[in-house]
């Protein structure tokens, strides 16, 4: 049996998320789709005349449909390009807006942060209508922190396009708000910007989010407090603000991210107990109408409340499709509905295909519908508590199987003991997931409420520790792993083989996997034997601070300030990934300070200067000593805040050398140098990103 037969809808949706993922990353495609969509019509009715009853081609009347939905995947994605539009506040020019808050903002330390939609621009002394998304940043302070979804402010600020990302292989945060349809971004502060006493919030979007901020101040009052508190609000509500970096990265270490984000687990959960409260009313069809209705409405609503993401989109609308074909009585194939859903859901938004969140709790799903079953059925276990025990593992195997390459794509991680922590941590979520409900429930009954509190705190700290503990054992994970696109698809390709093979016993499938694997193999020996032989200085780009990484083979030297190498957080953004990509095992950390001294056999040092592979010698400028010293000239001089006051000194010394700025040294000061020195070879890393010579 053919196994495309009995999931029609997924050809469907391979063939529209093609054209999808097409647009997204070649925009040349957005120029041809609009005459091929009416080719593509004219050719499925010449099709269906040629072959209507010729069944040996019957596959070939598909053909033009599939091309179709191909096409019909670019155009909606090019009409969800809102940059592109001609009311796009972007093609206006004036200096005053009028902005309306799209979303509650989030506070950081000193700032608060939020998207606004530009509902008009001042030009001259007229007022236009317009369109598009702003990403906007305001200081705190006592005005600022009272703005509220769907407030109307204006606001009289410089907007600047989003900066790209300056670092190699850094996430590129411009490129992720692009697909939220945001390519520029402000700064107001209490001066430039001004209240209108109007709110224009829509009606359900408002009440959701005041349920929501209702439903938290529950959690809070109920002495759930710090990370606890935390995990708690994201576990339960989808509210991730308070998440810390330590947390995110302690549940990822664990296999257990998916934990902290409200996805079909979590809305699984709470379909389960709505129906579980219903089944008094019945199996009638007045009453399976009545559970219908009520289960799909509380469904959405707890959709709303946590904020909509996309893996709570999924969700709802796969539950959704799974209640309408009870209520009809239908026996739909899973992988149709899963297939449906996501076609529904990138209809109304093709860039959600974009969202890691999105991307992982599908694969999970058809990871456990496709892989579960086999799993558990090729072992029967006699113990109803072992059998249970069988059954979460074989789930945890099935969902790691087939989102793992993702994750060693985004996260270059792979927990070890994720089947293990998963037995653990899924039932202490689900009863935490039962224990807020409970809270939220009868929080108002005076000791039931402070009870369902406490309980709900031991159980989030249980939770924490498990963690935590997990985290903590020896080869916990398996880091550093660095893989591409290209080799992501080549791993899903040997999965499906796989898989197929072991559905239909065919070897053309296995031979497949096998020449998947040996292309796999072989780029990646290429990639190792590549590594083994660099030689490269990366002088990075990071704001107010110097660092230059000395790359030899899988070793490097990184000569960085004092207060970037203690900042944990600035050092796994910006710099972290380039050394993941470039196969780096082993990275000496070394201060610049007045006494530093290096030992290493990757540089030599000679007073204040450095010696990399007998090629270079690169000035890190503590101080300068005399030219005389030296028996011959410095090819680069690494200019940052120690080592500026004295330029021109360095100037008269080494006028021929190539000049570098790092992220200590501002663009304001770049750019006198240059003007003042318009034939000297000067480059920045905060006017171009970091610099890589290769040796």
């Amino acid at each position: 049996m053919n196994i495309w037969n009995s999931i029609p809808f997924m050809r469907l949706l391979i063939a529209f998320l093609s054209g999808i993922l097409l647009s997204i990353n070649f925009h040349e495609v957005n120029r041809i789709h609009w005459l091929c969509i009416p080719t593509c019509l004219l050719i499925t009715f010449l099709f269906s005349k040629q072959f209507k009853n010729n069944f040996s081609y019957q596959y070939i009347r598909g053909i033009p449909l599939l091309l179709f939905l191909l096409f019909a995947g670019i155009q909606i994605t090019d009409l969800h390009r809102e940059i592109n539009y001609p009311g796009h506040f972007s093609k206006q020019t004036g200096s005053t807006y009028l902005l309306k808050i799209a979303e509650p903002p989030k506070h950081k330390e000193k700032t608060l942060k939020a998207t606004a939609e530009v509902i008009a621009v001042k030009v001259g002394k007229k007022w236009f209508q317009t369109t598009g998304k702003l990403l906007v940043y305001l200081k705190k302070d006592t005005r600022s922190i009272h703005l509220q979804y769907g407030d109307i402010i204006v606001s009289k600020s410089k907007i600047v396009d989003c900066p790209p990302s300056k670092n190699p292989f850094e996430f590129n945060y411009k490129k992720y708000l692009s697909f939220h349809q945001i390519y520029q971004q402000t700064y107001l502060t209490d001066q430039n910007w001004i209240e209108t006493n109007r709110n224009e919030a829509n009606t359900l979007l408002a009440l959701s989010y005041r349920i929501r901020n209702y439903l938290l101040k529950i959690i809070a009052d109920a002495g759930v407090k710090d990370d606890e508190y935390a995990i708690g609000t994201a576990l339960i509500l989808g509210y991730e603000d308070h998440l810390s970096t330590e947390v995110i990265g302690a549940f990822a270490a664990t296999g257990a991210l998916h934990v902290l984000s409200v996805s079909g687990l979590h809305v699984g959960i709470v379909f389960l107990v709505i129906n579980f409260f219903l089944k008094f009313l019945g199996e009638s069809n007045k009453a399976r109408i009545t559970i219908f209705l009520i289960s799909i409405s509380a469904l959405w609503l707890y959709a709303l409340i946590t904020g909509m993401s996309p893996s709570v989109w999924r969700a709802a609308a796969m539950f959704s499709l799974i209640s309408l074909g009870k209520l009809l009585r239908r026996d739909v194939n899973t992988f149709n509905i899963i297939a449906c859903s996501a076609f529904i859901l990138l209809c109304i938004n093709p860039f959600m295909i974009t969202e890691v969140g999105f991307q992982l709790s599908y694969l999970a799903v058809i990871g456990i519908v496709g892989i579960y079953p086999m799993l558990y059925e090729s072992y029967f276990v006699k113990n109803k508590w072992l059998e249970k025990i069988w059954a979460v593992t074989c789930i945890s195997i099935a969902a790691q199987l087939v989102t793992f390459p993702l994750g060693l794509l985004y996260f270059h991680q792979f927990p070890n003991y994720f089947i293990i922590s998963n037995l653990v941590i899924i039932p202490i979520s689900t009863l935490i997931l039962y224990a807020g409900i409970l809270l939220l429930a009868i929080s108002k009954i005076p000791a039931i409420g402070l009870l369902a509190g406490k309980t709900l705190y031991f159980l989030l700290w249980m939770l924490k520790e498990t963690v935590d503990i997990f985290e903590n054992l020896p080869f916990a994970i398996i880091d550093q792993i660095s893989i591409t696109t290209p080799d992501t698809f080549m791993i899903y390709g040997i999965l499906i083989a796989v898989f197929i093979y072991l559905k239909q016993k065919k070897l053309v499938y296995l031979h497949a996997a096998l020449a998947i694997t040996l292309v796999f193999t072989g780029l990646q020996i290429l990639e190792k034997i590549e590594q083994q032989t660099q030689q490269k200085i990366v002088v990075y780009a990071v704001n107010k601070h110097h660092a230059t990484d000395f790359i030899n083979g899988n070793q490097s030297v990184l000569i960085a300030d004092k207060l970037l190498l203690n900042d944990k957080d600035k050092m796994r953004f910006h710099l972290l990934p380039n050394k993941i990509n470039h196969g780096i095992k082993f990275s000496q950390h070394l201060s610049s300070d007045l006494n530093m001294s290096i030992s290493s056999p990757i540089i030599a040092q000679k007073g204040n200067y450095l010696i990399f592979k007998d090629k270079l010698v690169i000035n890190t400028a503590m101080q300068v000593i005399s030219f005389k010293e030296l028996n011959y000239l410095p090819s680069i001089v690494l200019l940052n805040k120690m080592n500026i006051k004295k330029f021109d000194e360095l100037f008269k010394l080494f006028p021929s050398s190539a000049y570098i700025c790092d992220g200590s040294i501002s663009s304001s000061f770049f750019k006198k140098i240059r003007q003042e020195h318009p034939h000297l070879n000067i480059r920045s890393v905060l006017d171009e990103g970091a610099i890589t010579i290769d040796i």
